[in-house]
């Protein structure tokens, strides 16, 4: 990113981040946006899914079949995380995704600097209405 932005400025970046996956906050991605003023995007805040507890059998095809958090052997165990995880959002009156959303953790650090990016491609008018609804839950 460092190199990039010495050559040409970078605006922002986009990576995945969410409650399941905080590699940015590990890798230098983070520091790196903020020391350069860059925004954050970030990619997948429902964990590529998982986090909105709403599926049970991945489609033949789906290209998540190939990262282990939806791997046989993981999967199972994972589920038992995310319906602990939509307990906790049932105890708040919102959906698993609404607090997905609102716990995000770029929600909190790059407030202002780049909208959030609800769903996998964009978002739907599902996600919109989520989106919406779990600003009840940060007070925003």
């Amino acid at each position: 990113v460092r190199k990039a932005h010495a050559v040409q400025p970078v605006t922002a970046l986009q990576n995945e981040y969410s409650l399941w996956w905080r590699a940015p906050e590990t890798n230098g991605i983070l520091d790196a946006c903020e020391e350069l003023g860059i925004g954050f995007v970030p990619y997948s805040p429902l964990g590529r899914g998982l986090l909105t507890a709403d599926f049970e059998v991945l489609p033949e095809g789906d290209f998540r079949k190939v990262m282990p958090r939806f791997s046989a052997e993981n999967l199972d165990t994972n589920r038992g995380l995310v319906a602990r995880f939509a307990a906790i959002a049932a105890s708040k009156g919102c959906t698993p995704g609404q607090l997905a959303l609102a716990s995000a953790p770029a929600a909190h650090q790059f407030a202002g600097r780049a909208r959030q990016q609800p769903g996998e491609h964009g978002p739907s008018v599902r996600a919109l209405v989520e989106e919406h609804a779990c600003g009840d839950l940060t007070g925003g």
